[in-house]
């Protein structure tokens, strides 16, 4: 009788290939974060566990191959566990290993006593030899982006590719820890990637004569936002020291507490951030343009953002505040996360477990006080708005020099400043803000302002849409324009609906 293993030869060199199946791996990969790697000389090249799905014989060869330089010793001799292990015996034997590659034979493939044996779903696991550690080079693995491996068999006698390889090595079989696929040995992931607003500043600044500006809708004189920055897990990473959340924005009219320090020094609980308890108040830009908030810790989260313009307040008389006019405008809040790296060394000097506190530098640092600093993103915070008039003028004639437009705003009530968004014919829009201001109880040419605006608008026409930092039923826009000697209107909003 012949062995299956004869029979399974014979059949693969007459067909020209032994590629009937294909082998399987299973692995757990060496997770690091990008930040908790980025000094580590060397990765420890994790186990592989390899299912064959084809028949071997003796003499058949076996080599894997990494995308990165090999040090340590593998395994000598290698004991595969057959599907029957009753059924024989297997063994690999190392044969030879270059910078990053190893190779292994079938040194042994017998049956017991006259029964066939198969090496169909047998077994083996690629590790390191007794008292070594195998380890890859760090720069080489960070510039791959990760460690990754081939399998290739062939038989000894032809030298025919075997079941079905080369093959990558990737866990497909849903039995590592994280029950997922793998595609890489070593893996890496942004530890500070994840930010969010899960509630934004929205204050729409009553503009109304009783609280004049100086107050949301509601008689309101508070906001708040609530951003998230959360890190992404992984069996090695840097070690959190601190983050400094800023929220970028107009805070021009932040009042200074304090005339003889430079810069501005807000009221206290004008603005301020809180984290995990820890209440911190806001350190005004030079410009003022943003607010930082710094917080020393070692655990990431959810970090609101306050304001309460009640304590922001400026001396009108010796006896009488009250408080500062908001500016209205859009928020950005961005994450600086300090941290220390786990040490070079740490691979030779430990087994592939969670870096202990010990095992992080603190001293190699390009942050503040020897720790690294880089920025963990943006995400738009909410924005501040008016609930002042915004009056559309429909199908304005531009770019055509026989048209003479005229836009004329009538105030009844106090000052305020004019914002345009216009839309094209094409769908596109031109936003400018602030572009004019129409005064106290007056009338107000605003033409030459939204034409410049408009300067470099593609198309004939555009519907303009006017905001005004002032109560609606304090301003009338009207629209004409003039072509050939006639002066023909232009519909409004206001003429269309009739409202204020």
């Amino acid at each position: 009788m012949f062995k299956k293993t004869f029979i399974a030869l014979s059949v693969g060199a007459a067909l020209g290939s032994v590629n009937a199946n294909a082998v399987t791996f299973d692995f757990t990969p060496n997770a690091w974060t990008t930040e908790g790697a980025e000094l580590v000389k060397n990765f420890v090249v994790p186990d592989i566990t390899v299912t064959l799905e084809a028949e071997y014989s003796k003499d058949d060869v076996i080599t894997f191959e990494f995308n990165a330089d090999v040090t340590g010793a593998f395994n000598p001799t290698i004991d595969v566990t057959l599907a029957d292990p009753a059924s024989g015996t297997m063994t690999l034997g190392f044969v030879s290993s270059s910078a990053n590659t190893v190779t292994y034979r079938v040194t042994e493939l017998s049956a017991a006593g006259a029964t066939s044996i198969s090496t169909d779903d047998a077994t083996f696991t690629l590790t390191s030899a007794t008292g070594s550690t195998n380890l890859v080079v760090g720069d080489q693995v960070r510039d791959a982006s990760g460690l990754t491996a081939t399998y290739s068999a062939t038989t000894g006698i032809s030298g025919l590719a075997l079941d079905g390889t080369p093959a990558a090595v990737v866990d497909t079989q849903g039995t590592t820890v994280t029950t997922d696929d793998a595609t890489k040995l070593v893996t890496f992931a942004t530890q500070y990637a994840t930010i969010a607003a899960t509630s934004k500043l929205d204050g729409v600044i009553d503009v109304t004569a009783t609280n004049e500006r100086t107050l949301f809708t509601g008689g309101l004189a508070t906001d708040e936002a609530t951003i998230s920055i959360t890190e992404t897990a992984a069996t090695h990473d840097a070690l959190t020291t601190g983050v400094t959340v800023s929220l970028a924005g107009d805070f021009t009219f932040l009042q200074d507490t304090v005339a003889t320090t430079a810069g501005v020094q807000p009221a206290a609980d004008v603005i301020y951030a809180e984290l995990g308890g820890d209440r911190v108040q806001g350190t005004v830009s030079a410009n003022a343009d943003a607010v930082s908030f710094a917080f020393v810790t070692d655990t990431l989260g959810s970090v609101g953002i306050f304001f309460d313009n009640a304590p922001n307040v400026t001396a009108v008389t010796e006896t009488t505040t009250k408080p500062t006019v908001i500016k209205r405008g859009p928020f950005t809040a961005s994450f600086d996360v300090s941290y220390a790296p786990v040490k070079a060394l740490y691979a030779e000097a430990n087994t592939n477990t969670a870096p202990a506190a010990t095992d992080y530098d603190t001293t190699s640092g390009t942050g503040t006080g020897d720790i690294t600093s880089k920025s963990a993103g943006s995400v738009a915070a909410g924005e501040w708005t008016l609930n002042g008039a915004s009056i559309s003028v429909y199908s304005m004639p531009i770019n055509n020099a026989a048209v003479t437009n005229y836009l004329y705003v009538t105030n009844s009530g106090s000052a305020g400043e004019v914002s345009m968004t216009a839309t094209l014919a094409d769908g596109t829009t031109v936003t400018a803000q602030d572009i004019a201001t129409v005064g106290a109880k007056s009338i107000t040419n605003i033409t030459p302002m939204v034409e410049a605006a408009l300067a470099g608008a593609t198309g004939n026409r555009a519907t303009v849409e006017l905001t005004f930092n002032a109560p609606a039923c304090n301003i009338v826009v009207s629209a004409a324009y003039n072509v050939a000697g006639d002066r023909l209107p232009l519909e409004t909003s206001q003429t269309l609906d009739g409202s204020c």
